[in-house]
């Protein structure tokens, strides 16, 4: 999981079957819960959620 690059919004876009507006929209909601982080216009999960992710808590739900 940690090993994951960051994407680009067009990358997302491609992978998602969202709308523009909505993957916008996702993006900036998951920004402002500083789950994302972005860097030159590409995003990747935040290191805490990574971990999160890869917890046992998670996999449990």
């Amino acid at each position: 999981m940690t090993g994951l690059p960051p994407l680009s919004r067009e990358e997302l876009k491609n992978n998602l079957d969202l709308s523009a507006s909505d993957l916008i929209n996702g993006l900036q909601s998951l920004q402002q819960r500083y789950l994302t982080q972005r860097e030159q216009n590409r995003f990747q999960l935040s290191s805490i959620f990574k971990e999160y992710i890869k917890s046992d808590r998670f996999t449990q739900i």
